[in-house]
């Protein structure tokens, strides 16, 4: 079976190039509309009742976010398509949904599509992320992050996250609870997430809170001890980098 798709974008050579790349690239899809505008795509979602929508983000009039916030539920799987934006990507990726920087190329397309394909055994997942994105762009400083895994679904509370590890290509959350969450994601996509945030990266494989710093030691270098009593190295090229933060 066919996932229908719907593509929403103020600018018709984005449409154009978005379709003629799922036409070529995902066999799995079938776009059944092309919407230019918010208000279009509003009155297309509730009519077409499409299976996943690709959304653009900047658009005049009313943007990719406050479309969705005229929806009472999302029983659709969603994909942002913009160009970078800080602020919107790191909205998107705390609320672990999928987004394709423009100009999109195909490789990335593919990979979007590949993770819709397996993010479809979960049709409430899906949801969960979009309260979160809602919740956390209507706040000046988002608290709250959704992780996934082969478990299911997570939201952590940033303040409770003491530290991260990293574990080759996955990333170990060390929470306040004692409890670990292990990510298949890199140490690097959380430290792009949380900057701004009151994390600093200390050693190529840990990234601390400073608000769960509780001391410091000296003996054999300097090392972070934290509030559940990890002690983690800081490397010596951030050591200064390190002290100025405090």
């Amino acid at each position: 079976m066919q996932i229908q798709a719907i593509l929403i974008d103020d600018e018709p050579d984005c449409l154009d190039l978005l379709n003629w790349q799922i036409a070529n690239y995902c066999p799995e899809l079938t776009v059944i509309a092309r919407c230019p505008s918010a208000a279009a795509g509003l009155e297309t979602i509730r009519s077409a009742k499409p299976d996943v929508v690709f959304l653009d983000v900047e658009m005049p009039f009313m943007n990719g976010f406050q479309l969705l916030e005229q929806l009472p539920e999302i029983n659709f799987d969603l994909i942002f398509t913009t160009a970078y934006d800080r602020y919107a990507i790191r909205a998107i990726r705390y609320s672990a949904l999928d987004y394709l920087l423009k100009p999109i190329v195909a490789a990335e397309l593919r990979g979007a599509v590949h993770r819709l394909l397996e993010k479809r055994q979960d049709p409430k997942r899906q949801n969960g992320m979009f309260e979160t994105l809602l919740h956390n762009l209507r706040q000046t400083d988002p608290q709250r992050i959704v992780v996934t895994n082969r478990d299911g679904m997570y939201y952590v509370e940033i303040p409770q996250v003491v530290f991260l590890q990293a574990s080759n290509n996955y990333t170990f959350l060390h929470l306040k609870n004692q409890k670990r969450i292990l990510v298949p994601k890199t140490l690097k996509h959380f430290e792009d997430m949380l900057e701004g945030s009151g994390f600093f990266r200390v050693h190529a494989s840990y990234l601390i809170n400073m608000a769960e710093l509780a001391n410091l030691h000296k003996q054999n270098g300097l090392s972070a001890v934290m509030s559940d009593g990890t002690e983690i190295p800081i490397a010596r090229a951030k050591r200064e980098q390190f002290l100025r933060m405090l």
